[in-house]
């Protein structure tokens, strides 16, 4: 996909946007300042907060954070390390004296620690001698047009401060929405199935002196998978196994061993998609399963998706890594818009990703759960009209997002009696009318289910029982140590 003609942005502004998400609304909410930036010929950069090397932030003139809070006020898992450093006691109060900064929490407020993480933030960087733009924005989940109902209104201040000194020059205007944006990748696709099967390296290559990591795994084959309620109950509860031996990891936590598991802690799931589902979503845009490609980043601090084989079959790519059963956001149907040909399919489609369409968006997808393989495969429903076929390929992560281990999916975890394993209990919910042709499951189906990949989160204790899987593979990776949703 391709911008503009001639659009560059401006060389004297410089925007940096850091985020911390645990469920992927962070994320989205900060590419969607990203291309924001864009239209306003502003140079903008998104990284994780944890991927950012925080010593460089004294260098940064403008900064804008975007932070979940998850359970009792604690920051997410990819802004750990950076929420450890940014609250050192040695840190100069001057630090940060050069730095224009605003923040927008997004939280729960049936939760006592509403945006815990995005007020603190926004305390200590005063402390270190930032300056704000803005009061800190907070945005609600509980709100009935959820946290757009705040966010918008900040942004429209916030991009009135950063232009203030840097207005757009007379003879650029702002770009409307609809106008195609850059893509972060460029995906090329392979004339001839690669001899060497990389696909099968991944899933197999492992490193076995170091620990697991996300993207240096420990697969763990599942040897148990037993229903555990009767067959006439509403809800299949599971108990899991998976055979760990030689992951490295202990059970319980042994003194002087890192990489070790206390009871309470549990595993976030990364499930698949389903063969059918992975064909109907290849046949809407138009691709061949079995085309290989190659994926390359076109902005310096993107990275390709953890584990991503190079080069990488269609079909795997759409199975395991794209997020086609999740409930779409704004953003989704803002890229669309730019694929679509109709200008009547253009406007219904503008309208749902704008503010003023916030109430039909809920009525479309969050309420009746309508996943993003719905949304896109809607024609003849009457609420969207006809999606085109044979898009191009660049925007297939944009259009449904990279899926990661679900924060929502989590397995408790106990110590088997005996032999080297982990006991996983887990809940899946009976099926949900929605009044859509489909019911509505939870992302790791009952036993039918292709496959389940398990990310056990050392230190991360279960508020309740999260859904279980069918048999698959376990992927054991460390760091991630609190799940809950934020």
């Amino acid at each position: 996909m391709q911008g503009s003609p001639g659009r560059t942005p401006m060389p004297n502004t410089r925007l940096l946007v850091l985020f911390g998400s645990q469920t992927g609304t962070a994320q989205d909410v900060s590419e969607r300042l990203s291309r924001e930036a864009w239209r306003r010929e502003l140079g903008c950069r998104v990284q994780a907060l944890d991927s950012y090397p925080v010593v460089n932030l004294i260098n940064e003139p403008l900064v804008i954070f975007v932070c979940a809070t998850t359970g009792q006020g604690e920051p997410p898992d990819n802004m750990k390390n950076f929420w450890r450093f940014i609250f050192r006691r040695n840190l100069p109060s001057t630090s940060l004296c050069q730095m224009d900064f605003a923040v927008l929490g997004l939280g729960d407020s049936s939760y006592a620690k509403f945006n815990f993480v995005a007020k603190k933030l926004h305390r200590r960087l005063l402390q270190l001698g930032g300056s704000a733009l803005l009061p800190v924005c907070l945005g609600d989940d509980q709100h009935e047009l959820g946290p757009d109902a705040t966010i918008d209104p900040w942004l429209h201040d916030l991009w009135e401060k950063v232009l203030g000194p840097h207005p757009l020059p007379l003879d650029l205007s702002l770009t409307p929405p609809g106008v195609p944006w850059p893509s972060k990748f460029t995906l090329k696709f392979l004339q001839e199935v690669p001899s060497t099967c990389s696909e099968e390296l991944c899933v197999t290559g492992t490193d076995p002196q170091g620990p697991p990591s996300e993207l240096q795994p420990f697969l763990a084959p599942m040897v148990t998978n037993q229903r555990v309620t009767g067959p006439s109950h509403f809800q299949d509860v599971r108990l899991i196994e998976f055979d760990i031996t030689g992951s490295g990891v202990s059970f319980p936590r042994a003194l002087g061993v890192p990489h070790s598991f206390v009871a309470g802690d549990v595993v976030l799931i990364q499930p698949e998609n389903t063969a059918s589902h992975v064909q109907q979503f290849c046949q809407v845009l138009g691709l061949d399963p079995d085309q290989h490609f190659t994926l390359q980043p076109r902005e310096l601090g993107v990275l390709c998706p953890a584990r991503l084989p190079q080069p990488c079959s269609i079909q795997r790519l759409v199975s395991q890594y794209l997020d086609i059963a999740s409930v779409p956001r704004r953003s989704f149907f803002e890229l669309l818009a730019c694929l679509s040909c109709h200008e009547l399919e253009r406007e219904k489609l503008l309208e749902l990703s704008s503010a003023q369409g916030q109430e039909d968006l809920c009525e479309y997808c969050t309420r009746p759960r309508r996943t993003v393989l719905e949304a896109a495969d809607s024609r003849g429903s009457g609420a969207v009209p006809d999606t085109p076929q044979g898009a191009p390929p660049g925007p297939l992560l944009q259009l449904a997002g990279v899926s990661g281990p679900r924060a929502r999916e989590r397995l408790v975890l106990r110590l088997p009696p005996a032999g080297p394993g982990l006991l996983l209990g887990g809940r899946v919910d009976g099926a949900a009318d929605t009044g859509l042709p489909d019911s509505r499951h939870g992302l790791l189906p009952g036993a039918g289910a292709e496959g389940v990949r398990a990310a056990p989160a050392p230190g991360a204790r279960a508020a309740g029982v999260g859904a279980a899987g069918s048999p698959g593979r376990s992927l054991l990776p460390g760091g991630q140590r609190q799940v809950h949703a934020g």
